[in-house]
């Protein structure tokens, strides 16, 4: 009787184990080197690309600013270079800006896959949704 009884409960540790195992999935490959066009426009085309390194927006296909940016778990108070290209997953885009009143901007990735992107500026309550450029 204990036999079953050990069988199924080894069963139900192995079987939790290896659900709690869930692939994790690298936002830095899911955001970087693809345009993403902002959804919903349809007077103007406003995109953003993003390498390992830097934010770049368009409007109507002409770069109108660009910004270094990481990714983090965690909203911070101030820009950190060392993470600039080294870090492969996060919650939050942060971004230096080039602006004498604001020196950083954050954006929650509200949902990310391999077509579409959502992102919320932490200080606004709207999303932006873009779709690659490829949809």
């Amino acid at each position: 009787m204990k036999n079953p009884i050990l069988i199924i409960l080894l069963f139900l540790i192995i079987g939790g184990f290896a659900f709690s195992q869930e692939s994790t999935v690298d936002t830095c490959d899911l955001l970087t080197n693809k345009t993403w066009v902002m959804d919903g426009l349809t007077d103007k085309k406003a995109s953003v690309y993003f390498n390992s390194t830097k934010k770049s927006m368009y409007m109507n296909d002409q770069l109108f600013a660009s910004a270094d940016y990481y990714l983090s778990n965690v909203i911070t108070e101030s820009f950190d270079e060392t993470k600039i290209g080294n870090t492969s997953n996060g919650k939050y885009i942060v971004c230096r800006m080039n602006h004498p009143l604001k020196k950083l901007s954050i954006y929650e990735i509200v949902s990310i896959s391999e077509n579409k992107l959502e992102i919320r500026h932490i200080d606004h309550s709207h999303t932006l949704k873009y779709l690659s450029e490829s949809e």
